[in-house]
C-alpha cells in the first residue's frame, strides 16, 4: 500500500510538472512578429532592442527592454522609447469578463508630443473600420489594477501653434488597489518645479466606471497647492456629485511660468469651485481670484445628463483685456481694463444667451 502510495505522489508529482511545462510557455522567441503586428497598428517602426519575454500560464508575463517607437518621419526626433516595460494579465478573471492587470510597471522612458503649425499631432492614430465606428456601443468591461510603477519617466511636448513647450518629469509614480480603494502617489518635476501629489479613491469596481466614488486629491504643484475632496457619482450623472476643489498661490505669475504661460499683472491665486445639491437640483459655483483677474459664476440644471435645461451666469473683471487674451492665445485685445457679463439660458431647443464686454476708465 504504501510502494502504491508513493508511485502515486509521484505520477501526479510528474503529471504536475508536465501540464505547469505545457502551461508556461515562452514565446520571446516570436519578437520580430511582435515588432511587425506593432509597426503595421502604429503605422511606423516599432524595434524592441533588448530582450523580450511573453510567457503564459495561469497568469501572461510580458516583459520588454529597450522598446522605441519611431517618429512621423524619418527625420523626426523618435516619438517613444521605454526602458523597461512589465505587464501581468490574469486569464481566469477574463473568464469572469475582468480585465485584471496584477501588475504594470515602467521605468526610463521617454515621450516626445509635438503639435506642428498645422494642429497636426505626431502620435500614431489606429484606424477602424466603418463596421466597428458603425456598431453600438458595448459596455466596457471591468478593469482592475492591482499595483502600477512608474519610475524615471519624462515628457515633452512641444506646440508649433503657440510656441509653447513643456517637460514633465515623473521620478517616481505608485499605484496600490486593495479592493475597492485605489492609492496614487507621485513626485517630479513640470518644467523644473517639483510637484508631489497624493490621490486616494474609494468604491471601485472598475477603473472604467466611475461610479459613487469618493475622492481626496491632495498637492503641491512648485508653490501653489490644491484639494480636491468630495464624491463624484457618475460622468452622466454628475448632477448627484459633491465635490469640492481650492487652489492657492501667493505668485499668479510663478504659476504660469510652471506652465510655460504669458505673464500678467502680479497678484495671488484663490480657486474655489464647487458641485453640489440644493433643494434636489444641481449647482456649481465658481469663485477666481487670478492675480488682478476675478470671475464669480454659477450653473444650474435639472438635467445635469442632458443640459436640456440649465442656467449660466458668469461676470469678470480685470486691469488689462491684453492679458486675458494672451492667456487664451489671442494677441489681438486691446489693453484695457475691462468687464465681462454673460448669461446663457436653455429650455429644450431654444438657447438664450447675451455677452456684454466693457472697458472701463481708471
Amino acid at each position: 500500500m504504501r510502494a502504491a502510495r508513493n508511485t502515486l505522489i509521484g505520477l501526479s508529482l510528474g503529471l504536475l510538472l508536465v501540464v505547469g511545462a505545457l502551461l508556461t510557455l515562452d514565446l520571446g522567441s516570436f519578437k520580430p512578429l511582435y515588432e511587425r503586428i506593432a509597426a503595421h497598428n502604429l503605422a511606423r517602426e516599432v524595434q524592441v532592442a533588448g530582450a523580450m519575454s511573453v510567457r503564459i500560464g495561469r497568469t501572461v508575463m510580458v516583459s520588454v527592454d529597450g522598446l522605441n517607437i519611431a517618429g512621423a518621419t524619418p527625420e523626426a526626433e523618435p516619438f517613444a522609447a521605454v526602458g523597461s516595460a512589465k505587464v501581468h494579465l490574469s486569464l481566469p478573471s477574463l473568464l469572469d469578463g475582468v480585465i485584471d492587470l496584477p501588475l504594470i510597471s515602467i521605468a526610463d522612458t521617454e515621450l516626445n508630443l509635438e503639435i506642428d503649425e498645422q494642429g497636426q499631432g505626431n502620435w500614431p492614430t489606429i484606424e477602424t473600420t466603418e463596421d466597428a465606428a458603425d456598431d453600438a456601443p458595448s459596455a466596457l468591461p471591468v478593469l482592475r489594477v492591482g499595483t502600477l510603477n512608474i519610475d524615471r519617466a519624462e515628457v515633452l511636448s512641444l506646440n508649433a501653434l503657440n510656441g509653447r513647450h513643456n517637460d514633465l518629469t515623473i521620478a517616481q509614480l505608485s499605484a496600490t488597489t486593495e479592493t475597492t480603494a485605489l492609492t496614487v502617489l507621485s513626485r517630479g518635476s513640470i518644467n523644473q518645479r517639483a510637484f508631489d501629489t497624493t490621490l486616494a479613491i474609494d468604491g471601485i469596481t472598475s477603473l472604467l466606471d466611475i461610479n459613487q466614488w469618493t475622492v481626496d486629491w491632495v498637492g503641491q504643484v512648485g508653490k501653489a497647492s490644491f484639494t480636491t475632496h468630495g464624491m463624484v457619482s457618475s460622468l452622466t450623472e454628475w448632477g448627484d456629485s459633491a465635490l469640492r476643489a481650492t487652489l492657492h498661490a501667493d505668485s499668479a505669475n510663478e504659476f504660469l511660468d510652471t506652465f510655460s504661460l504669458p505673464q500678467v499683472d502680479e497678484g495671488p491665486i484663490n480657486l474655489s469651485a464647487k458641485i453640489e445639491q440644493r433643494d434636489g437640483v444641481p449647482h456649481l459655483d465658481l469663485d477666481v481670484q487670478f492675480a488682478q483677474f476675478n470671475l464669480v459664476g454659477s450653473a444650474v440644471s435639472q438635467d445635469p445628463a442632458t443640459l436640456q435645461t440649465a442656467q449660466i451666469d458668469l461676470v469678470g473683471r480685470g486691469p488689462n483685456l491684453a492679458q486675458l487674451g494672451a492667456l487664451s492665445g489671442q494677441d489681438k485685445w486691446p489693453s484695457t481694463p475691462f468687464e465681462i457679463a454673460f448669461q446663457a439660458t436653455r429650455d429644450g431647443a431654444k438657447l438664450r444667451s447675451k455677452l456684454c464686454v466693457s472697458t472701463v476708465t481708471r
